[in-house]
């Protein structure tokens, strides 16, 4: 192949991924992030884990009750944690905790936790 047909193949090739770019760019295609429950849960699991007297012994249970509102924006998680006491030990306490979504700053605020020895 010649040099000069490689330099038109070189400018069609940049111009067509220029063009590409700005039809992408034009497009309509934003993606609007939903809150998740999952992530309100681990919101719930960090402040739990700051109520513990050993927080690296907390071990959660893995079928949490999650209700949400239609919207997603507010959840009521129920479960459990088995963490150690100060004397060592393992001791179960069930947990609520309610968690709204502020769209404005795109985190999750706890409105409400309860931590109840069984």
């Amino acid at each position: 192949m010649k040099t000069k047909d490689m330099v038109w193949l070189g400018v069609l090739g940049v111009c067509f991924l220029v063009l590409f770019g700005a039809v992408l760019a034009s497009s309509d295609c934003s993606f609007e992030a939903r809150p998740s429950a999952g992530d309100a849960q681990e919101l719930c699991e960090e402040r739990i884990k700051a109520r513990l007297k050993a927080p690296s012994t907390a071990e959660f249970g893995t079928d949490p009750v999650i209700e949400t509102e239609e919207d997603g924006t507010n959840v009521t998680i129920e479960s459990w944690v088995d963490a150690q006491n100060p004397m060592g030990a393992m001791l179960r306490s069930d947990w609520t905790c309610e968690a709204t979504y502020d769209e404005a700053s795109g985190k999750w605020r706890l409105d409400e936790l309860n931590l109840r020895s069984r």
